[in-house]
């Protein structure tokens, strides 16, 4: 049962004396969607019914107030749920505004969960955000891992033209929308299996607020790194927040996991008989509040407290060869180590008829840290569709990679049928690690070109088909690690993630330093689903052979990093750095150099760039030897910077830095932001003041690493690589191959050959 609380309702309910007022005229569609309410006379005006609180609100969206754009838009999530949730009565309420073009008589918002509709609704809220509820029906939720999947088909009031569906978007509003439960102890956490279950906030956070002895966190550092990995990945989400306190709060927060952590004798008061218990073995179990207390007889017991914390992600649905889904991502992703054709099907995709004018569906697969093909090569979608006779020449279908476009296909088939058509897709925009294709279709009709009154809505006649049928082909690729590489550490961790590398973890100065570098690592492990080894937490730098993680501001970073990294002084503007008081003319000249132009002034070089440039080349590709790769210099309006460099004695070294110590926290939650995080490529990422893109600067030099086993046909894979994108070389190389052909064919005559 679907329940609306409007503003009319509320007035009508409080007494009959306005009853008979005659309602203001109101020509918005919504409108005539709102059904009147007819006061009973005789209520009374106290005895209006009281709607009593949940229990328990669990919030659905873990990426916060998320837009669904478009004629059709989905969102798949997950969320955990003990048995006792699982079998109470739930509520699911959805709070949603939209686009005042979008049609409500034409516009549906879908919720289901566990592949059961639980709430069809009119997208009809123009002016405010709508409230809805609805009973979710006993038997739909399960324990464990719920998909939650939102859906939004929604059509334009007044337009028929293709470009008319990009002001078509419904907002979800994150506070508005959760699952409310009734019933005893639904809130309780008592198991450990369960831990999963303490969710995110209405800001889409996890957050894991750490109570522990003070003055031992830097000492336990790399104890502190363990533990907020390991519950990234138990919890399987990628959007935690590290925070850290003295005392243990006296009541829970929705979204917030409370961690005591310390030995017996130092935990604080409130833990109750787990204590006890602790000051004779390893302790993890939920105490009062759901607070998780990892405690034990010393520091050695509360390791193994945090390793009694690993089983449980064992035990949840294993997917072989795929990364398993995640709280923002309900589907598995498939991993593709090589040449491979998966279907859409396999992909998540069931199949789709569609009767708008631009459909949108997107999937993912993964791709390996050592992953070496993004100047050669194609992958190929081969689509199975149908689409009706309306359909015009003009319609087409575009494919996005990671957000970038990447192919266009116009139909130009006159008959009704896409049996297997080909759609060549580059491999330049692909990364390691997750990557994202969208297929878009846009289709014109008759009917839409002339727009006649009463068919800007479409009717029900389908116009695609889209089999689930389809399929995706990855082509043979070369494998080979190479840094400096941001983009493979950025997805995948590499080299510290999964592997033998331990690096140190190093600090700058500052309070609030600490739970910013457990932020970053809690969310690397949940982006990458793999954890990191760190070896120790300080804040001075190691030794150059060691590899290391860097995390803080500019100026409180030690000095000898910053240098070896390469990274010059945060200057306030481009003009600014050409002031006097800024520093030496080399220090001025290595910040121009630095912001991407050319580091060879000569005739030659600016040649050399230009033909690059116009012929959509790398910057070296034209080079005979490649320059060495120039300090950078932030701006102090950069929101954050992650630059990485390899150290001549061996040591991998990342930072993550910003230029403004001030904005510490703020940065580090940008850059890790799920959307944001997976953008880092180069060997420096910056995120501008406006917050909205990544610059990427690539390196000169990159230095190459053997990551799989030797074989012809990949050593093949890599030199096609690298010729693509050093043409000159290639062009060399073809020389030589000719010369050596042409003596050979001369001594060849000579022995052979019938003399003149």
């Amino acid at each position: 049962m679907i329940r609306v609380l409007t503003p009319l309702a509320l007035a009508l309910m409080v007494g009959s004396a306005h009853a008979q007022q005659v309602p203001s005229f109101d020509m918005s569609p919504e409108a005539e969607m709102i059904v009147p309410v007819t006061p009973d006379p005789s209520a009374s005006a106290t005895a209006a019914p009281v709607i009593a609180a949940p229990d328990l609100i669990r919030y659905l969206l873990p990426a916060g107030t998320t837009r669904l754009a478009g004629e059709v838009d989905r969102r798949n999530y997950q969320i955990y749920l003990t048995p006792t949730q699982a079998a109470a009565k739930a509520t699911l309420n959805l709070g949603y505004v939209n686009a005042l073009v979008v049609a409500p008589e034409s516009s549906r918002l879908r919720v289901q969960i566990n592949g059961t509709t639980v709430m069809l609704n009119p997208v009809a809220s123009s002016a405010g955000i709508a409230k809805v509820a609805v009973d979710v029906p006993s038997g739909v939720l399960r324990q464990g891992f719920n998909t939650v999947t939102i859906t939004a088909d929604q059509r334009h009031r007044t337009d028929c033209s293709i470009g008319s569906t990009y002001e078509l978007w419904t907002d979800l509003s994150a506070v508005d929308s959760f699952l409310s439960f009734s019933g005893a102890r639904v809130g309780q956490l008592s198991r450990l299996d369960d831990l999963a279950a303490a969710g995110w906030t209405s800001t889409g956070k996890s957050i894991v607020r750490v109570i522990m002895p003070s003055g031992t966190a830097m000492e336990n550092g790399a104890l502190l790194a363990d533990l907020v990995q390991t519950l990234a990945l138990t919890m399987r989400v990628a959007n935690t927040e590290v925070q850290f306190a003295n005392t243990l709060p006296a009541s829970q927060e929705e979204g917030v996991l409370n961690v005591v952590l310390g030995p017996a004798s130092q935990l604080p008061e409130g833990v109750g008989p787990l204590a006890q218990e602790a000051r004779n073995a390893p302790v993890a179990a939920f105490g009062a509040n759901n607070a998780l207390v990892l405690s034990g007889p010393d520091w050695a017991g509360v390791k193994a407290a945090i390793d009694d914390l690993r089983p449980i992600a064992a035990q949840y649905e294993q997917y072989a060869g795929a990364i398993p889904p995640r709280a923002d991502r309900a589907l598995p992703v498939p991993i593709l180590d090589g040449a491979g054709t998966l279907s859409f099907e396999q992909l998540g995709f069931e199949g789709l008829s569609f009767n708008g004018r631009r459909y949108r569906t997107q999937f993912s697969f993964a791709l390996p840290a050592d992953f070496y093909a993004d100047r050669y090569g194609q992958a190929q979608i081969t689509l199975s569709a149908a689409y009706s006779s309306e359909v015009r020449p003009g319609s087409q279908f575009d494919v996005f990679i990671n957000g970038e476009i990447a192919s266009v296909t116009p139909i130009l088939r006159t008959d009704d049928a896409l049996r297997d058509l080909p759609i060549k897709v580059p491999m330049s925009e692909f990364r390691p690690g997750v990557n994202t294709v969208e297929v878009v279709a846009a289709l014109r009709t008759e009917a839409d070109d002339i727009c006649a009154p009463g068919t800007v809505t479409v009717g029900t006649d389908q116009r695609l088909l889209i089999s689930s049928d389809s399929t995706f082909t990855m082509p043979d690729f070369g494998r080979i690690s190479q840094v400096p590489n941001l983009a493979a550490f950025a997805n995948t961790g590499f080299p510290y993630s999964g592997g033998t590398d331990t690096p140190d973890l190093v600090l700058g100065s500052g309070d609030a330093v600490l739970p910013a570098a457990m932020t970053f690592v809690a969310r690397l492990a949940g982006q990458t689903n793999q954890a990191m080894a760190i070896k120790s937490v300080s804040l001075a730098s190691p030794a150059p052979a060691q590899d290391a993680i860097f995390v803080g501001a500019y100026n409180q970073l030690p000095p000898d990093a910053i240098q070896r990294v390469g990274v010059l002084q945060p200057y306030a503007s481009d003009d600014i750095a050409l002031e006097v008081d800024q520093g030496s003319l080399d220090t001025i000249l290595q910040r121009w150099r630095s912001t991407g132009t050319s580091n060879d002034a000569s005739m030659l070089g600016r040649l050399q760039n230009w033909v690059a440039g116009l012929l959509d080349l790398g910057p070296n590709s034209l080079g005979v030897l490649p320059p060495t790769d120039e300090p950078y210099a932030p701006r102090l309006s950069d929101k954050a910077v992650v630059l990485q460099r390899l150290q001549p004695e061996g040591g991998l070294w990342t930072m993550l830095t910003v230029p403004n110590a001030q904005n510490l926290d703020a940065g580090i939650a940008l850059v890790t932001e799920a959307s944001m995080w997976p953008r880092m490529a180069g060997r420096v990422s910056v995120i501008p003041q406006d917050g909205s893109a990544v610059q990427v600067i690539e390196p000169n030099r990159v230095s190459f690493y053997e990551s799989s086993p030797w074989s012809f046909q990949n050593l093949r894979n890599i030199l096609a690589n690298w010729l693509s994108s050093h043409v000159l070389a290639y062009g060399f190389g073809l020389c030589l191959v000719l010369v050596a052909l042409t003596l050979a064919t001369s001594a060849v005559l000579r022995v052979m050959g019938r003399r003149a």
